[in-house]
């Protein structure tokens, strides 16, 4: 992250404990905003992106009705 990598976190409902947790490298502020739509369909706009690839094969059809 420091040098421009991605950082991914789970969905966390209770910002105030992410942010006491340290679960970043450096400070962050999170929006307890809602922004998903829970029918709209996932769309990988890179399939073959390693995160989608390894360490294990993640296909749309591993998001049918995970919300």
């Amino acid at each position: 992250v420091s040098r421009g990598g991605t950082l991914l976190v789970q969905y966390n409902q209770s910002v105030g404990a992410f942010n006491t947790g340290h679960y970043t490298p450096y400070p962050s502020t999170e929006a307890n905003a809602r922004v998903t739509v829970e029918e709209a369909p996932v769309e990988m706009l890179d399939p073959q992106n390693p995160i989608f690839n390894s360490p294990n094969l993640i296909l749309s059809e591993d998001f049918e009705g995970w919300v």
